[in-house]
């Protein structure tokens, strides 16, 4: 019992749930929003994941991240899916990167591969995620349909499967806005 309970304080240590260090936030807080958001859909299991119901209190990965936005106040059409909502995001502002294009990602990220999954990036190593239906009933009866969890044990994010890096960029001075600049908006890991 000792051990377990270490084991999962290590692990919220690492993903930043209980923090010793000051958790970097995202630029602009409409993201912040959305994180949070996010994070309490996915400790709350009355939620769950559902492609069929994908609007709520159900997910996929797609609406997940699209009702995670719109949480945070950003005027989305209704809920995307992979092979979609990167043009959704791009008339909002974001910035879209190829994965090889981004040195290390940074809280707020959106890791997509189009057309067939999509995480936010919490920071500290640990991303927030629908990722699949265990029982086929609402609700989430395991723990693990809608889920914080860390990069090494999401084989999306530790095989870095994501082709795109979707980041919200607030451009230097109004300058053209280039992968690098998030280093002075945000802590990166």
């Amino acid at each position: 019992m000792k051990k377990l309970f270490s084991a999962l304080l290590a692990l919220l240590l690492v993903c930043g749930i209980v923090s010793a260090l000051p958790a970097a936030e995202a630029a602009d807080p409409r993201i912040e929003e959305a994180l949070e958001w996010a994070v309490e859909i996915a400790e709350d299991d009355t939620h769950g994941y559902s492609r069929r119901n994908r609007t709520g209190p159900n997910y996929d990965c797609s609406s997940f991240v699209s009702f995670a936005l719109m949480a945070g106040g950003f005027d989305l059409e209704g809920p995307y899916g992979t092979s979609n909502i990167r043009p959704a995001l791009e008339k909002l502002g974001f910035t879209v990167y190829r994965r090889s294009e981004v040195a290390s990602l940074c809280r707020g990220d959106i890791l997509l591969r189009p057309g067939t999954h999509v995480e936010l990036y919490l920071g500290n190593g640990c991303c927030v995620a629908a990722h699949q239906d265990y029982d086929y009933r609402s609700g989430d009866s395991k723990g693990k349909e809608i889920q914080v969890r860390d990069q090494q044990d999401c084989p999306f994010c530790r095989k870095k499967q994501y082709t795109y890096v979707i980041r919200l960029v607030l451009p230097r001075g109004g300058a053209e806005a280039s992968a690098d600049d998030f280093t002075v908006l945000a802590q990166t890991d």
